[in-house]
């Protein structure tokens, strides 16, 4: 597969909501985030005309009014290994500042790809003060501007 014919594009949640929650059973077998909340912001990447990752971001419960929660980044298992998750948080951390957003905060359980795809996009580990996740949880924060 040439990296060449992959397309990421910004889509609007209740109208692709169908195809979102397929693509989030497929890579998680389980619903991260639900495409019809209206404050969530999505992507999907089509290899040619098939969507085959997705992911989305919210506003931040950890740091509201100046951050975005990054969530649900799935890619299918047959395109893993193209940089799609990485092109993703980059494409969300970009959105995430021309919206003046000064944070953006995710976390892992389990998942030593996805905390290595943070690392390599500037994500730092952090220790939240009211931890949101399973007790094994990994928090990761990326100061957006300056």
């Amino acid at each position: 597969m040439s990296k060449n014919f992959y397309v990421i594009r910004r889509v609007d949640g209740i109208k692709n909501q169908d195809i979102l929650r397929k693509l989030q059973l497929s890579c998680f077998r389980y619903i991260v985030a639900d495409p019809s909340e209206e404050e969530n912001v999505w992507w999907i990447v089509y290899y040619n005309s098939e969507p085959v990752a997705c992911a989305s971001i919210s506003p931040s419960k950890t740091y509201p009014n100046i951050g975005v929660y990054l969530s649900s980044a799935g890619v299918l298992s047959s395109h893993r290994g193209n940089g799609l998750q990485k092109k993703l948080i980059r494409t969300r951390c970009k959105y995430a500042k021309s919206l003046g957003k000064k944070w953006a905060i995710s976390d892992t359980f389990e998942n030593p790809h996805s905390a290595n795809n943070l690392i390599a996009c500037g994500f730092k580990s952090f220790q939240p003060e009211k931890p949101w996740g399973y007790r094994s949880s990994h928090y990761w924060r990326r100061k957006l501007n300056g």
